[in-house]
């Protein structure tokens, strides 16, 4: 082999990782598999491939790994640091594996349905199977003693994303495995053959090309055949009195995309025609669900986050460029009323290990299910800020912190004091939760308590819905109520508007259901939906029962009942603002940074 090029997928999504569909794209990317992508015949042909290995980034090769044998189906990694310098188990096929494209091509690459974690490799082993590709033994072939070295023991162990974070996910893999390892044939079907993606973006870096024979791409992809083109998210940038600019500039993001925070800034710095420097910050948009956050510095990857969560960044996304402070955006979102951060699910977990007599460890997650893997569900979730509420609302302060080693956790009331050395344990990362406190008219009380070792050198604390944690092992430190109250909801809603197959119109606070059931979305816009406001002008959604479903209208009125015709209810009552003849996204834009459907 005189030249590797080596691609680096990276799913651009929110979806579960689906290891097997990525390392198919990137497959299909190297032999140019055109079927899977109209984006590919736009690239320069990528000239013959003699041998296509997958491998994991947590991996690293040792020598006399040798990468260029493909003449049957190898597993490269057969002796692996964190098993003993030998793999999983015998009918493993995971790792790093080595074929030809003709032998991918007979297995039809991996599945595309494994997501999350857990069945895509040992799918691959029964499809080796069932193509009569691996060896006499039964297993797929393994380089020779010395050849297969492979360490990744403190990338995989300390950096590795959770083995199962949804357990729905994790039993779904478990039944595709059972199905393919009963002799079933979907695997015929299932893989390169139906693979459909877009590139987002692609990025190729040649410059040890002279010096290794290397070339890397870099790409991002997304599932399905749709377009989705992040250049084409709207870009607003306000007056800049500095600069000479006196009105709104709207444009697009464009090519390259600015990934980063501050190649948005030096984007957002010249559309407003700027030569200087503009410290910007900015409201990221999602028109679809009209929701929206803040980025700064401070946490600068919600950008990034952003990019990847919009179903249609040309349709759906929306970025407002702001020179003021984070702080005092939100500070005037607030006062408009469309601030909304609203309380978070959280669940608390017990170690399958746990057992009577010995260390009970708890944990807990901020979702509403266990994360898998050693942790199994206690029926036991409850809701909590994480972020300071308003301070009337009157919440009690949780402090938590981590022993990342014994995977348990310290609770503690107040703002601070739950890091650092407790009975021997190191605790870090300290953070805090927001609830409600306990009272008599609490219907259910959650208590917190603590537990340490007999020899005093470990110790931890567990959240549990009772009166009280003290039992013959733990200690009962405080109680809280689990139901905190959803203070700061926004009065934007965005509305949307569909035709029904029967000609008849939807309008809903729903975005989706004008989409569904046959109907045909038109358009959204958001509206104000809060206590009225002194020249907005007052309207109503209107519903009925027809023959294709429920039918809406809009009627204006200062008071709902009165405008809505007879046989038709009321849903909604909403306010919108003069547009002064300003552009429909200006007047949703317009206000201190955003008055559209913003929430942080």
């Amino acid at each position: 082999v005189k030249f590797w090029d080596v691609y680096v997928v990276e799913q651009f999504d929110t979806d579960l990782f689906n290891r097997g569909w990525d390392f198919n794209v990137g497959l299909a990317i190297a032999t140019r598999l055109s079927s899977a992508s109209a984006d590919l015949r736009s690239l320069p042909p990528s000239g013959a491939v003699a041998c296509a290995v997958v491998q994991d980034i947590d991996y690293l090769p040792e020598d006399k790994v040798d990468y260029s044998y493909c003449s049957r189906p190898t597993q490269l990694s057969s002796e692996i640091d964190r098993y003993g310098w030998g793999v999983p188990y015998p009918k493993s096929a995971g790792g790093i594996v080595a074929m030809s494209p003709e032998h991918w091509t007979k297995i039809n690459g991996f599945s595309n349905e494994y997501r999350g974690w857990g069945g895509e490799d040992d799918e691959l082993y029964h499809r080796l199977r069932l193509a009569v590709l691996l060896e006499k033994s039964g297993v797929i072939r393994r380089p020779g003693k010395g050849f297969g070295r492979f360490s990744g023991e403190f990338m995989h162990s300390m950096n590795h994303t959770k083995r199962i974070s949804v357990i729905k996910a994790y039993d779904r893999n478990v039944r595709l495995l059972r199905e393919i390892s009963g002799g079933g044939v979907r695997w015929k079907s299932d893989g390169l053959s139906n693979l459909k993606f877009r590139i987002v973006d692609y990025e190729k870096d040649d410059e040890d090309l002279e010096t290794h024979h290397i070339v890397i791409h870099k790409v991002k992809v997304r599932r399905g055949s749709a377009s989705h083109n992040v250049n084409g998210i709207a870009l607003a940038v306000p007056p800049v009195p500095s600069c000479g600019s006196s009105k709104w500039t709207w444009t697009q993001l464009g090519k390259p995309v600015p990934w980063e925070l501050e190649a948005l800034r030096g984007r957002a710095v010249a559309a407003a025609g700027c030569r200087a420097p503009v410290r910007f910050n900015f409201v990221l948009i999602d028109v679809q669900t009209g929701l929206a956050k803040v980025v700064d510095d401070s946490d600068a990857r919600l950008l990034y986050i952003f990019f990847r969560s919009l179903v249609d960044p040309e349709q759906n996304g929306l970025i407002v460029a702001d020179a003021r402070p984070r702080a005092e955006i939100e500070g005037s979102l607030a006062k408009l009323g469309v601030l909304w951060a609203p309380p978070t699910l959280i669940s608390v977990c017990r170690s399958r290990f746990s057992k009577r007599g010995h260390e009970q460890r708890y944990n807990f997650f901020k979702r509403g299910s266990c994360a898998g893997g050693p942790w199994k569900d206690e029926d036991t979730v409850f809701r909590a800020y994480t972020h300071e509420a308003p301070e009337d609302v009157g919440l009690t302060t949780l402090c938590y912190a981590t022993n990342k080693k014994r995977e348990t956790q310290r609770v503690t009331k107040g703002e601070h004091g739950c890091a650092g050395k407790w009975k021997g344990s190191e605790f870090t990362k300290e953070r805090k939760l927001y609830v409600a406190p306990a009272s008599s008219a609490s219907k259910t009380k959650f208590c917190v308590g603590s537990w340490s070792g007999a020899d005093g050198k470990h110790a931890a604390s567990r959240i549990m819905p009772a009166e009280t944690c003290k039992d013959s092992s733990w200690s009962h430190d405080f109680s809280f109520d689990p139901n905190v109250v959803d203070v700061s909801r926004s009065a934007v809603r965005m509305l949307c508007v569909g035709l029904l197959p029967n000609g008849a119109a939807r309008v809903s606070a729903k975005v989706l259901s004008c989409s569904d059931r046959g109907a045909k979305e038109q358009g959204r816009f958001p509206v104000w939906a809060g206590t009225k406001r002194n020249g907005y002008s007052s309207y109503a959604i209107c519903s009925r029962a027809s023959e294709g479903g429920r039918e809406e209208t809009i009627c204006e009125a200062s008071r709902a009942e009165e405008c809505c015709p007879e046989g038709w209810q009321a849903k909604l009552r909403f306010a919108l603002p003069p547009s002064n003849g300003a552009p429909p996204l200006a007047a949703a834009a317009a206000a201190p940074a955003v008055a559209a459907a913003a929430a942080v």
